[in-house]
């Protein structure tokens, strides 16, 4: 099998792996519609369970929280919000707060690769490994798969 070959069996499992993670998006929205259309049901009929084929389903209410500003994206994390952590801090719970030591991962690349680059070396914990891949565009490829969108 030459290069080009291989090109195309990686773009065409790219394309699959695309339209799959597509699917189970929308199979995951199902689900969550189906499990609350159920557990209606269930309330309407004042039922404490159903079991199929081994697997019971009870109904249930989570409570969780969500954050309501409407002009903010709704899955902005928690932590960089610009309101909750001084509001934690205001009503005296800061101590909930943790600092979070990290190195963002790209960070982490550059910084390595220039330390390497001027001749040092790295500690034992470290080791520089090579893979031998290729580029694409990723959005190209879901473009590809749902049709130039």
């Amino acid at each position: 099998m030459n290069s080009q070959q291989k090109a195309k069996e990686l773009l065409e499992s790219l394309k699959r792996k695309e339209d799959l993670e597509a699917q189970l998006s929308t199979l995951e929205k199902d689900i969550f519609k189906a499990s609350c259309d159920l557990h209606d049901s269930m309330e309407e009929e004042i039922l404490d369970s159903i079991s199929l084929e081994g697997i019971e389903f009870k109904p249930i209410v989570e409570r969780q929280f969500k954050l309501a500003d409407s002009g903010i994206d709704e899955k902005i994390s928690w932590d960089i919000h610009p309101k909750f952590l001084p509001w934690l801090k205001q009503i005296g719970e800061g101590g909930l707060i943790k600092i979070k030591e990290t190195v963002h991962w790209k960070s982490r690349v550059s910084f390595l690769m220039n330390f390497v680059d001027k001749g040092n070396f790295l500690p034992e914990f470290i080791a520089e490994v090579f893979l031998n891949t290729v580029k694409y565009n990723k959005s190209a490829i879901k473009r590809l798969v749902n049709g130039g969108q």
